[in-house]
């Protein structure tokens, strides 16, 4: 299976094949046979490279796919996506750049603020929704700066994981027609 690596900023290609703990990894040109023995649920695992033993510290990092991790003294970031996590995300970053945004909620929750109506320019990094969930209150910031041009819900609704909230189209610096 292909994988997208970046480590600390670096991104490769990465082909994993096997199972059970026994691997080839294909790296650029190179390949390599691995295995792989978790230790500490999952804290640390140990590889054996080519005849090289290895221990690794693993902890996860913000967001998923994300790891901090201690290989021979250094730390490295790194990030791991299937062939489909890369694309889905290649999409996400065109539609940010060129399209509208939407909002749908993070979590299972009630809406219970919209603190701007349609029609409103909204800032990138501003809250545009305040939803309630497990008592506790999130503000969710607009990850664009443009026109707020639909809401999908009302305050008082209650709303799914993935449920959709608002829709903000990307601003631009022309005037309005007719100004």
């Amino acid at each position: 299976m292909l994988y997208y690596t970046t480590v600390n900023g670096a991104r490769r290609e990465i082909e994993i094949q096997g199972e059970d703990g026994r691997y080839v990894v294909t790296l650029g040109d190179r390949t390599y046979t691995i295995d792989c023995e978790e230790l500490a649920s999952g804290l640390y695992l140990s590889l054996l490279v080519e005849g090289r033993s290895y221990t690794v510290e693993t902890k996860h990092g913000e967001g998923a796919n994300r790891w901090l991790t201690r290989f021979g003294g250094d730390f490295l970031e790194v990030t791991v996506r299937t062939e489909l996590e890369e694309r889905a995300a290649a999409r996400r970053a065109e539609e940010k750049a060129t399209g509208p945004w939407t909002l749908a909620s993070p979590m299972p929750g009630v809406v219970i603020q919209l603190p701007h109506a349609v029609g409103d320019r909204v800032a990138k990094g501003e809250t545009v929704a305040v939803v309630e969930a497990m008592k506790m209150q999130n503000e969710l910031p607009a990850e664009i700066d443009g026109i707020l041009t639909a809401i999908h819900v009302t305050a008082g609704t209650a709303i799914e994981t993935r449920g959709l909230i608002l829709t903000v189209e990307p601003a631009t610096d022309e005037p309005p027609q007719g100004a």
